[in-house]
């Protein structure tokens, strides 16, 4: 008889299975559901105290977005109140099916109010993506900004800019973060610990850059962080 994938943990949104657990030992990719339960613990409890300034939309909405036609999205985006949020996070996959589940990379885009802009976080340098720029064009219209959104980059020591237009015809700048990680299989926990330190700077007054913050080794060390996260959550004392 085949092994039952049972269910780990269930915790708001987030229903996480033995494989999801899984993915989280050795050289393995994360899934979509590792990742989103990252968001909701950040929105449930890391950062609940500050709901009303940030939105983590989890990567199947993100996903939904990025391959749907602007006027199928709005049932999904309205209820988000995203212009009220200061701060919004999306963690984008590489996949462009519409007809299966896949990819092999994941990134992360950011909305900033204060600077009116958007940011694309890359842990593998890719300077351009036609969906990651599409996405944000659909999302610019949501955010309902005071001024031109911009489509900037920070803090990369090797910046390649593109411009592009927004929804009302508005020319911005798109880029990436260009570092380089050296485990490609990463990307996912580079997704979470940019968000996690993101919002540790821009909410909480940490000082630390993200340049320092995200390392390789701070990555690496997120394995096993979530993995215990999640079992002393099933777990309960």
């Amino acid at each position: 008889m085949a092994e039952t994938d049972e269910i780990v943990l269930s915790f708001h949104d987030s229903l996480l299975r033995k494989s999801d657990i899984n993915l989280l030992e050795g050289s393995r990719w994360l899934n979509d559901t590792v990742i989103g339960f990252a968001f909701e613990y950040f929105e449930q409890e890391q950062f609940r105290d500050f709901n009303e300034e940030v939105c983590f939309i989890s990567p199947d909405v993100t996903q939904f977005i990025k391959l749907s036609s602007v006027s199928d999205i709005g049932i999904f985006l309205e209820p988000l109140n995203l212009e009220s949020k200061k701060l919004i996070f999306l963690a984008v996959n590489d996949n462009e099916s519409r007809e299966s589940a896949g990819g092999s990379h994941w990134t992360l885009l950011v909305f900033d109010r204060e600077n009116e802009s958007f940011s694309h976080y890359d842990s593998a340098g890719s300077y351009y993506s036609q969906s990651v720029s599409a996405l944000s064009t659909k999302l610019a219209t949501y955010v309902k900004a005071k001024t031109e959104v911009k489509f900037v980059t920070a803090d990369s020591p090797q910046q390649k800019n593109i411009s592009i237009s927004n929804s009302s015809g508005n020319c911005g700048i798109f880029g990436a973060i260009d570092r380089l990680f050296g485990a490609c299989y990463d990307c996912g926990l580079f997704v979470i610990c940019s968000t996690e330190h993101l919002c540790k700077q821009l909410l909480q007054g940490c000082k630390i850059s993200l340049k320092d913050a995200v390392t390789q080794e701070a990555v690496s060390r997120k394995r096993d962080a979530l993995k215990t996260l999640i079992l002393s959550l099933s777990n309960p004392a």
